[in-house]
């Protein structure tokens, strides 16, 4: 894709896939945003194990948050500047 349609369009399908991968589609906007991300990890790297340790990263760091702090972490983001405390609040809710 990168080649014919540039990175922005090339990005935007790639990252609507990853989007649709992840099956919840209340979350498209989230994911298609670190879908983004992890498309321009692989152009500036030209190495695909930088965006995949990227997303292990996210994963296991949501993991550990979420284990660590559990329901806590939910009512103290509720407490947060509304954009910004949802938009955390979203991406933990989705991993």
């Amino acid at each position: 894709f990168y080649k014919k349609l540039g990175f922005w369009i090339s990005a935007i399908i790639s990252s609507v896939i990853f989007a649709l991968a992840h099956m919840e589609f209340e979350h498209i906007i989230l994911y298609s945003a670190i879908g983004i991300t992890f498309s321009f990890l692989y152009v500036k790297t030209k190495r695909v194990i930088v965006p995949m340790i990227t997303h292990c990263s996210m994963n296991s760091l949501v993991v550990i948050v979420q284990y660590m702090y559990g329901n806590e972490l939910d009512s103290q983001l509720q407490g947060l500047a509304l954009p910004f405390g949802k938009m955390l609040q979203l991406l933990l809710q989705t991993y």
